[in-house]
């Protein structure tokens, strides 16, 4: 087995820990028995997707209106902790549907004040935060994007070098060429548009300095002859956004 083989076995694993822990520590919350949801959400099929199957196998297109419409216009706190667990698989498994997206989750758990949770929840959220953007990052970027997984992860950690410098260990064909998807779209970086709105200017100024020091380059280079012909326009890139990225003017 490669380190590449074997860096994908140990996230794997680490991912499905982290799953049980997160199903262990919000079992406690109950299935609802009825909604409270806004007429405009159609509650009736709302409820009765949720009542298709036990939580832990809902599908995504059961769970996905419900996930997208939670705590604004549908439901309260302790029901959105019942199936929090499934919906922060889905982000995994069905990104595509609505609700799903790790930043949108993560705006619902701020909504919810989830920073005043039992420790064991907060714990099990960060921790499945953590593994979901390792298992993202080794992904191949036309199978999965990794970028909100990413700036979920910047936004978590409260040491954002040790999410930058997790990266370059043990770089993989594919994590470098997630790398260069979030350097080729760096152009919103130094003005917190797009991608980066949400987090302030010194982790920006953090995230740019990293993105431009020396040590990144070196370890792409390490990897170019293990990454595909059709794949390299995402390496090309680089180097032209960077020279933009150097050049900025921050705000």
């Amino acid at each position: 087995m490669t380190s590449a083989e074997t860096d994908f076995a140990r996230t794997v694993t680490s991912l499905k820990k982290g799953w049980e822990a997160l199903f262990a520590a919000f079992a406690e919350y109950p299935p609802l028995e009825t909604l409270d949801v806004s007429r405009l959400r159609d509650p009736e099929k709302i409820l009765r997707d949720l009542c298709s199957a036990p939580m832990s196998e809902l599908s995504g297109n059961a769970l996905s209106s419900y996930a997208n419409w939670a705590l604004t216009t549908a439901g309260n706190i302790e029901e959105y902790k019942h199936y929090l667990p499934r919906i922060l698989q889905h982000a995994l498994f069905t990104p595509g549907e609505p609700g799903f997206d790790p930043l949108t989750i993560l705006s619902k758990l701020e909504y919810a004040d989830w920073r005043g949770w039992p420790a064991s929840e907060r714990s099990a959220i960060e921790n499945v935060y953590r593994a979901s953007w390792h298992w993202a990052r080794l992904q191949h970027p036309d199978e999965f994007d990794a970028m909100n997984w990413f700036i979920c992860a910047i936004r978590l950690e409260k040491d954002v070098n040790s999410v930058l410098e997790s990266w370059l260990s043990n770089l993989t064909p594919n994590s470098a060429l997630q790398l260069a998807d979030v350097i080729n779209r760096s152009d919103g970086l130094a003005y917190g548009k797009s991608f980066w709105e949400d987090l302030d200017l010194a982790t920006r100024r953090t995230i740019a300095g990293w993105l431009c020091g020396d040590e990144l380059p070196a370890a792409i280079v390490a990897v170019l002859d293990h990454i595909a012909d059709k794949d390299m326009w995402r390496i090309d890139a680089v180097e032209a956004t960077l020279a933009g990225l150097r050049k900025s003017s921050w705000r």
